[in-house]
């Protein structure tokens, strides 16, 4: 049993016809009874299943959409570049572009307009992250990197598989570091946690979430610790002195330092929130960190200690 497509779509491009053999009759049927179901052709129905599961819906939207070729340009600016004429795709591009759908929850080109939207205001930043030295950009590089901006809001386990099925197949140890060191860029922009290693420490109180890490370019007695506060609790103006703890030493990121004044009329530096967000820096003081007498547990017990005394 066979069917043949040769329904011409609405839209006006060129065709080509498919003849599928050997589909059981039992299918056959379904299909049939589908066709009734819906009041459509055999061939018709069987088509837009392919054109609905098939079709390339990242590419249509890159070569069709004026929004897309909107931003383009405004990257092509940022960056003194031109944008190609040619549309450039093979099969790895279109796979990965299949696969990256599936992993966003995208089925549709409406749902690539608002993602686009969504995530215009990264563009730029991912442009400083891999645009170095291009003097031509491909068409559609606004939508990949909407994309790209897109994955980096969600979840650990989404961003990971991405990691592993797209952006990093040849398990190159340089690629995976940009991979993250780029992912989390993007996330502290949106003012979301990093996207951490398992040797990561993180304890959760009342109202703060604290969270120790060492990036990979970090020294051995370095590291990085994201504070955030929890939803409905609303960022302080005051500032935050920091717990002392012997040989540790605080220093907070530029925009989320506080000088703190006391009631002698001594300063000392401390830090504070900025949309319910604070990262600092953290060393062991003077000696190895194996040897230092306070555990980095202890370090995020007694941030989450003081912050919460405080609030």
């Amino acid at each position: 049993m066979h069917n043949v497509l040769a329904d011409k779509p609405q839209e006006d491009e060129e065709t080509t016809v498919y003849t599928i053999r050997g589909i059981r009759k039992s299918l056959d049927e379904t299909i049939t009874d589908l066709a009734t179901y819906y009041g459509k052709p055999k061939a018709t129905l069987v088509r837009e299943f392919i054109e609905k599961y098939f079709s390339d819906h990242i590419s249509n939207f890159e070569m069709n959409s004026p929004l897309v070729s909107t931003f383009d340009a405004e990257i092509a600016d940022y960056i003194k570049a031109d944008i190609l004429d040619d549309r450039y795709s093979n099969y790895h591009i279109t796979r990965n572009n299949h696969v990256f759908l599936k992993l966003l929850g995208i089925n549709s080109e409406e749902q690539l307009r608002t993602l686009l939207l969504n995530n215009a205001p990264y563009l730029r930043m991912r442009a400083d992250q891999v645009c170095a030295g291009m003097v031509r950009i491909p068409r559609g590089l606004s939508l990949t990197f909407a994309m790209y901006a897109e994955l980096a809001r969600r979840d650990g386990a989404t961003i990971r598989e991405a990691h592993d099925t797209i952006f990093n197949l040849f398990r190159l140890d340089e690629e995976s570091d940009r991979f993250y060191r780029h992912i989390n860029q993007i996330r502290a922009e949106m003012k979301r946690p990093p996207i951490l290693p398992d040797t990561a420490i993180s304890e959760s109180g009342e109202k703060v979430i604290v969270t120790v890490y060492s990036p990979d370019d970090y020294a051995a007695e370095a590291w990085k610790v994201h504070i955030r506060l929890k939803d409905g609790v609303r960022s302080p103006k005051s500032g935050f002195a920091f717990p002392v703890l012997e040989k540790r030493l605080f220093v907070p990121d530029q925009p989320y330092r506080k000088v703190m004044i006391s009631d002698s009329d001594e300063w000392d530096m401390g830090f504070a929130f900025r949309d319910g967000v604070c990262e600092l820096h953290l060393y062991s003081n003077g000696i190895p960190e194996e040897e230092n007498p306070v555990s980095l547990e202890k370090v995020v017990s007694e941030l989450i200690s003081s912050i919460e005394s405080r609030l």
